[in-house]
C-alpha cells in the first residue's frame, strides 16, 4: 500500500488512483512518488488538499468507467484532468474512454517512466528529477541512478527470504548537507563528496551487502540476513565512519551526516518489493523531521 508522504513545505501535485488496483502497472505508485507527486488511493479522494489529477485504471471502457469519470468530475471531487489507463487489450477502449469524457486515455502495458512524465506534463508538475527532493535547489537535484541493478538485487533477496524464511533489511540514507555543499562548493565538488560517501559506506559493509546511489543525495543499503537491530547497528557504524573520514574541502564540523529510513522483511505491509521501497521512503521522511538520532523504521504495525 502506498503511504502518503508529507511534502517538507514544497508544493507538489496530488494524484488520486481510482479503478482496478490489480491492473496497475508494477512500480507505478513508487514512480509517481519518486517524480514528486503525492499519491492517494481513491477511498481517500475526499481527504486532504484537493487532488490535481485522477488516474483511473480499468480493464475496459464500460459503464463502470463512466461512473468513475462522473464521480471524478463532481463538484468537490477530483478535478480534471482525468487520465484513463486501460489494461484489458481492447484496442477500441481508449477511444470510448475519450468519448465518455476522459482527458487522456492510454493502453497498457506502458513504460512507467514515460507515463509519469506525461502525467507531470498534464498537471504542470515541476520538471524535477525522479526522486529529487523538492526542497533542494535545482542545481542540487539529480536523477536517480538507473534502478535496474538495485531493484534486481532487492527482488532476488526478497524471493530468497520468502523461500527460505530469512530476513533482510533495506535502508535508505539521506545526506543532510547536500544543498549547502552545492551552494558553497559547486555541483562537481558536491558529486565528488557524494562519491566519497559511497566509498566510505562500501568499505564498512560485509561481502553480501550492497550499496547504491538512490537519488542525488540518497543511498540505498541492502543488508541480507539482517534484522532491524542489525540494520540500526549498520547505520550507527556508517555514521561513525563518516564522522571520522577526512573529506576534501569539508571542515570536520561539516562532515556528511546521514538520516536513515529502515524497513526489515518480513513485514506485514510488504507483499512486493514496491511495498518495501514505499515503507523505507516513508520511514526516511519521518526521520527527516526528527532531532538527535535521525533514524526511523517501518514498524510491524505500519500499513
Amino acid at each position: 500500500m502506498t503511504e502518503n508522504l508529507p511534502t517538507d513545505g514544497a508544493s507538489r501535485s496530488r494524484v488520486v488512483l481510482l479503478g482496478d488496483a490489480s491492473a496497475r502497472p508494477e512500480g507505478l505508485e513508487r514512480a509517481l512518488v519518486r517524480a514528486g507527486f503525492v499519491v492517494d488511493e481513491g477511498d481517500r479522494a475526499g481527504t486532504g488538499s484537493p487532488p490535481d489529477l485522477a488516474l483511473i485504471i480499468v480493464r475496459t471502457a464500460d459503464d463502470a468507467l463512466k461512473t468513475l469519470l462522473e464521480t471524478a468530475a463532481v463538484p468537490g471531487g477530483v478535478p480534471a484532468p482525468r487520465v484513463v489507463l486501460i489494461a484489458g487489450g481492447d484496442a477500441d477502449a481508449p477511444a470510448r474512454a475519450l468519448a465518455m469524457g476522459a482527458d487522456m486515455a492510454l493502453p497498457l502495458p506502458a513504460n512507467v517512466s514515460e507515463l509519469v512524465a506525461r502525467l507531470a506534463g498534464r498537471v504542470g508538475q515541476p520538471a524535477e528529477a525522479p526522486g529529487s527532493d523538492p526542497a533542494l535547489p535545482a542545481e542540487a537535484a539529480r536523477p536517480r541512478v538507473p534502478a535496474e541493478e538495485l531493484d534486481s538485487r532487492v527482488r532476488d533477496e526478497f524471493e530468497r527470504a520468502r523461500r527460505y524464511a530469512l530476513s533482510f533489511s533495506l535502508v535508505l540514507l539521506d545526506i543532510d548537507q547536500v544543498a549547502g555543499y552545492s551552494d558553497r562548493l559547486g555541483r562537481d565538488a558536491t558529486d565528488r563528496v557524494l562519491a566519497d560517501v559511497g566509498d566510505v559506506l562500501r568499505a564498512g559493509l560485509r561481502a553480501p551487502d550492497f550499496v547504491s546511489r538512490y537519488s542525488g543525495d540518497e543511498f540505498a543499503l541492502l543488508l541480507p540476513e539482517t534484522s532491524l537491530t542489525g540494520a540500526r547497528q549498520s547505520v550507527t557504524r556508517a555514521r561513525e565512519r563518516l564522522g571520522s573520514h577526512a573529506f576534501e574541502g569539508i571542515p570536520a564540523e561539516d562532515r556528511p551526516r546521514i538520516t536513515a529510513g529502515i524497513v526489515t522483511f518480513p513485514h506485514p505491509a510488504a507483499a512486493q518489493i514496491d511495498d518495501l521501497f514505499a515503507l523505507a521512503e516513508a520511514a526516511l521522511l519521518r526521520a527527516r523531521h526528527q532531532t538527535g538520532d535521525r533514524t526511523a523504521t517501518a514498524e510491524a504495525a505500519a500499513t
